[in-house]
Parts: structure tokens; C-alpha cells; sequence
């Protein structure tokens, strides 16, 4: 089984998730915007900030075959983990980095004439998994929202975004999308497990969070967060969870270049936290849920559908819904604590457990053969290149060593704030819905 994320990050805007907030819609006039520094973190984009892969941690390679897929049992959020993107172009049209504000002028955010307009967000990649739905949530708020994304992005436009066409990685397109802003949240990213991609993530997520982090200390943002993925702290060769005191996990990390560039992204955070930057920092884990783009976040349930998984793994992974992430970001940004990373999943399964819940629901049988731990653990050379091969399953490398660990973490803290997720199951159920009306199997 493989993991797909981030994250971060995919896109979609349909209900809006269930995570209690109250005290976070959008203030009357424009918030104060403090002037202290901060980062963040990508969550979706495959070469730039644009592509429409999301999610917050799940890996999301595009396979030749069928729409981008990520290849892990717990797979790379998107969102942000890094993955859904952006692109889709707003009725308004895109007017450079700056962002163009649409026809629709204050999206339904102005309130009655003559009242102070309301205050701006910027997304970047809001064209993502994740990215759409938060778009979404802060419009249903009362904000205006602008998203910055390199390609076109339709469905935003029919939300009512406003477009900014630009790339995080140069700063000047990341600073004239900001103007005006109250808030900044950075879910721009890219999700792989390919080697090959490796200096593209580490300029993506490094260099564009450095261009967060410059932009919130110039303009002195109030209400900034970095979406990182739970990854980066959640991953150990047992079932232990993961909580914010974790330390980051680089001697596993080190070896898949999204998470130890996510991990340095965090570092940009943490040192702009450290000079006064109001930064909030979410870490989603796998990101599933209806909406997703491409299908990419969802690549481990459509190789189980597609009849691609030939064994259970022996590790574990943590899933949520993207709605219930989206709904709760907001109120993150104006209650959770400064620098801490909250990590946002709803449950953790083994790899045995997460593929009876898909068997159950779709009917298709789930694979009898489970892969013993020390069997795995010892033999792990030879077994990468065994699996590599299409009767047993053509995972990659990186899938099968991701696919052995365990990525369990604890949500109590963001539970504390008001995060409350739906059952994986009624995730589970929507995303195959929601997969089988846009024809994905």
C-alpha cells in the first residue's frame, strides 16, 4: 500500500468540514496586522505552486495510466501535505502576481454598501485538494480570498476567488499577491516520492516557505500559517503516536526528500517564529475526502480497486478528511499557540485494517497475503526489489519503505481547540462516491 498526502495538498469545495470553531469568522473591518515574521510550508503543487495534487502528506507521482496517484500506504500530505496544487483561473482573470480581483468584486464579502470591505486572505495553492476547500471555508466566513497558483483554476472563479497568477518561489510574485492580505496561509507545495523530483521539492518548499516567511515579517501579517505534514515527527518502526513534543524524525526522514524538505521548511518557520512571527503550523496527515482533483491523494484506494495491491504491508498509517482539516485551519489561526505544530488526523489503521474498511465498503476483495514485519525489516533490500515487479504489486522503493513503518499520531491537542473529525469511515465512503461519479474506477 502506498502513502499519498499533502498535501498537501487537493482540491474540491463541496460541504465544508465539520471541525467546531466559533470565534473565527471574518472581523467587520480589517483585522491588525502585526508586523512579526513567520514561514510555511507547501501543500500542493507539482511544479510550481499550481498543480492540482494536494494533500497534505500523501505522495502523489502521476502515473502514465490512470490520474496522478501516489504510491505509499500512508502516502505524503499534501497539503500539504503538499500536494494539491493550483491552476484553474477565476471568472475575474488572472492579473499576475498581484492577483486580479474578479467581476464578482468582494465575493459576497463586503457586506451592506458603504461598510468597511472585508478583510483578505491569500491561499497559495489554493487550486489544491486541501486549497479548494479552505478557499471554500473562508469565503463561507466572510472573507475575500485570494489564491496565488501559476495555471488556471476555473473552479475557484466559481467560488468567487480572486486569482493571483505567480509562482512562491520568486518573491516579488509572492509579495504583490499578498498586498493587502490579513492573513496568509501557505499550502503551496509539491508531494513525490520520486528521488528524481528531490531539487524541485527542496526549492519548492524551502525557498518558497523563506518567501512566506519574508512576506508575513514585511507586511507584518497577523494571521499566518504554514501547512506542513505530520510526516515530518509521525514515522517510527513501531506503532507509537506521535504528538507536537515529537522530535523531528530525520533518520527516517532523511531518506525521502519530501519529508526532509519539509522538515527544513519547518526550520524557516521555527526561526521566524523565534524573531516574533505569529506562525501557526498545521500538519495534516493523509488527506482524503471527496474533491480531490486528480485522484492523486486517493492513489492507494485506487490500486486497491484496480486490483494493484498484491499484500498488506506490515506498518500503519493516519488518515483525515480534508474538509474537516479545512473547516478547522481558520480557527487554528486565531486560537492555536504560536510554532506548535498540531497534528490533524482522524484515525490510524494498519495497513491489514485500512484495506478490510475499503473491501468492506467496495466488495472487492482484499489481498490475503500479509508481509511479516521481520521478514520485512530483515530482507528489505532484496524485498524493495521483488516488489518492484508488476505480479508483485510494482511498488516503488520509497512505497515499500514507507509501507513497513508506522505513521500514528495524536490530534488531542488539536481536538483541545475544537478539531473534530468524522469517522475514517464516513470519509472513506465519500471519497469512493465521490471517485466513481467523476469515473476514477
Amino acid at each position: 500500500m502506498t502513502r499519498s498526502h499533502h498535501t498537501a495538498h487537493a482540491p474540491e469545495a463541496e460541504e465544508s468540514a465539520k471541525g467546531a470553531q466559533g470565534g473565527d469568522s471574518a472581523p467587520a473591518r480589517r483585522p491588525a496586522r502585526a508586523k512579526g515574521a513567520q514561514g510555511a510550508k507547501g501543500a500542493d503543487d507539482p511544479k510550481g505552486a499550481d498543480d492540482p495534487k494536494g494533500g497534505a502528506e500523501g505522495a502523489t507521482p502521476t502515473p502514465a495510466r490512470r490520474p496522478a496517484r501516489a504510491k505509499g500506504a500512508q502516502g505524503a500530505q499534501g497539503a500539504q501535505g503538499a500536494q494539491g496544487a493550483q491552476g484553474a483561473q477565476g471568472a475575474q482573470g488572472a492579473q499576475g502576481a498581484q492577483g486580479a480581483q474578479g467581476a464578482q468584486g468582494a465575493q459576497g464579502a463586503q457586506g451592506a454598501q458603504g461598510a468597511a470591505p472585508a478583510p483578505l486572505a491569500l491561499v497559495t495553492g489554493g487550486n489544491g485538494f486541501l486549497g479548494r476547500h479552505l478557499c471554500a471555508e473562508l469565503l463561507r466566513r466572510g472573507w475575500r480570498v485570494r489564491s496565488l497558483h501559476r495555471g488556471d483554476a476555473p473552479a475557484l472563479a466559481a467560488l468567487g476567488v480572486e486569482q493571483a497568477r505567480g509562482d512562491v518561489r520568486r518573491l516579488s510574485d509572492f509579495e504583490q499577491a499578498a498586498a493587502g492580505a490579513s492573513a496568509v496561509y501557505h499550502l503551496a507545495g509539491r508531494v513525490s516520492r520520486s528521488p528524481e523530483e528531490a531539487g524541485e521539492m527542496y526549492a519548492l518548499h524551502v525557498q518558497g516557505t523563506r518567501h512566506f516567511v519574508s512576506v508575513v515579517e514585511r507586511l507584518g501579517v497577523e494571521r499566518a500559517l504554514y501547512l506542513s505534514t505530520s510526516g515530518v515527527v509521525g514515522v517510527s518502526e513501531g506503532p507509537s503516536l506521535a504528538t507536537e513534543e515529537s522530535p523531528l524524525a530525520w533518520p527516517l526522514i532523511r531518506a525521502w526528500p519530501y519529508y526532509e524538505s519539509k522538515a527544513f521548511a519547518e526550520e524557516e518557520v521555527r526561526r521566524a517564529v523565534g524573531r516574533g512571527a505569529p506562525i501557526r503550523v498545521a500538519r495534516p496527515s493523509l488527506l482524503l475526502g471527496p474533491g480531490d482533483p486528480t485522484g492523486a491523494s486517493h492513489d492507494d484506494v485506487l490500486r486497491f480497486l484496480s486490483g494493484d495491491v498484491r499484500a498488506a504491508l506490515p506498518g500503519g498509517l493516519s488518515f483525515v478528511d480534508a474538509r474537516d482539516v479545512a473547516s478547522f485551519l481558520p480557527t487554528l489561526v486565531e486560537r492555536g499557540e504560536v510554532g506548535v505544530g498540531y497534528l490533524l488526523g482522524a484515525e490510524n489503521l494498519t495497513i491489514r485494517a485500512f484495506l478490510s474498511q475499503l473491501a468492506g465498503l467496495t466488495g472487492v476483495a482484499a489481498p490475503a497475503l500479509d508481509l511479516p514485519a521481520g521478514l520485512a525489516a530483515r530482507a528489505e533490500g532484496p524485498l524493495k526489489w521483488l516488489t518492484q515487479r508488476k505480479a508483485l504489486g510494482g511498488l516503488s522503493p520509497q512505497t515499500f519503505e514507507m509501507g513497513r513503518r508506522f505513521w500514528y499520531v495524536s490530534s488531542d491537542r488539536a481536538r483541545a481547540l475544537g478539531f473534530a473529525p468524522r469517522p475514517g469511515g464516513r470519509t472513506l465512503a465519500d471519497a469512493l462516491g465521490d471517485l466513481k461519479g467523476r469515473g476514477f474506477y
